[in-house]
């Protein structure tokens, strides 16, 4: 059985932070009901920068973002399960 393809995808930093904010705030359903001045608020990074890294994310199929209208919140739900981090990460030893 050949292993399934897998694709290399460069993120800048701003559209990983707007990714795993996604992917940290999900709820039981696996939603996150977040809209962009949200995500701006909690990442410190501009509405635009947000707005630009959720479309560009939607675009290589890591998120899907239903958009809300009013009395609808935006959804973002996460496709890829892949971690964000290429490496594990080990902790340091402290001095005490």
């Amino acid at each position: 059985m050949t292993p399934a393809p897998t694709r290399n995808v460069a993120l800048t930093r701003a559209q990983r932070k707007t990714l795993a904010d996604i992917e940290l705030l999900r709820d039981r359903d696996g939603l996150t009901r977040l809209s962009c001045r949200e995500i701006a608020e909690l990442t410190g990074i501009p509405k635009s920068t947000v707005a630009y890294s959720i479309t560009r994310l939607n675009d290589l199929r890591l998120i899907f973002t239903q958009t809300g209208n009013s009395g609808r919140r935006t959804v973002h739900r996460l496709l890829s399960h892949a971690p964000l981090r290429s490496e594990p990460v080990q902790a340091k030893a402290v001095k005490v």
